[in-house]
């Protein structure tokens, strides 16, 4: 679904190109993973991860609580692949927005490295305290906190979606595609 929203953040054939670099191997889909973006991406651990591994640290360890911080661990390097994988497309199309605007070496890197971050921060699974809601935040009952670890990334979506609908300078071409790929693809 990440790489689906990446599709509201950039063209259609841009992303086209784009996805294929990255299925190709051309895109830099390793070096972005090793981004420091990606790599705090991983330390904090999507929503549900994060709550399950502190209900791990109240009691004592066992070969369980082992498995499952495994297993959380395996989830989190889950989503950081995924998302970085968003990361190299949207870097890569905020890369030739860059020097579009006449920016070259670092200058331009910069440019596209904050711009990327910020799309995909919009796009992807929500990890950070200011990502989520403030419901979603302050819920101390288990089963609300996971409901909203599931419910996020819709609200994430229709979020987007009602951004680029509401975006002035966006040509109703741009509008519909944001809702198709929001509520289609």
């Amino acid at each position: 679904t990440q790489l689906g929203a990446a599709l509201a953040e950039m063209p259609t054939g841009s992303f086209a190109v784009r996805f294929g670099k990255l299925m190709s191997g051309q895109l830099g889909w390793g070096a972005a993973f090793r981004s420091e973006y990606i790599q705090r991406r991983l330390l904090q651990m999507p929503v549900v991860v994060q709550q399950a591994m502190d209900g791990l640290k109240s009691s004592k360890p066992n070969q369980l609580k082992h498995q499952v911080q495994r297993l959380g661990r395996l989830i989190s390097g889950v989503d950081a692949l995924m998302t970085a994988g968003t990361f190299a497309m949207v870097h890569d199309y905020q890369l030739k927005q860059a020097k579009a605007l006449g920016l070259t070496g670092a200058e331009a890197d910069a440019y596209a490295m904050e711009a990327a971050e910020r799309s995909v921060d919009r796009i992807a699974q929500p990890t950070r305290p200011g990502t989520r809601s403030l419901f979603e935040n302050t819920s101390t009952n288990p089963a609300m906190r996971v409901l909203w670890s599931f419910a996020s990334e819709s609200r994430q979506k229709l979020a987007l979606s009602l951004w680029r609908l509401g975006a002035g300078d966006r040509t109703l071409g741009e509008k519909a595609r944001a809702v198709a790929v929001t509520w289609v693809v």
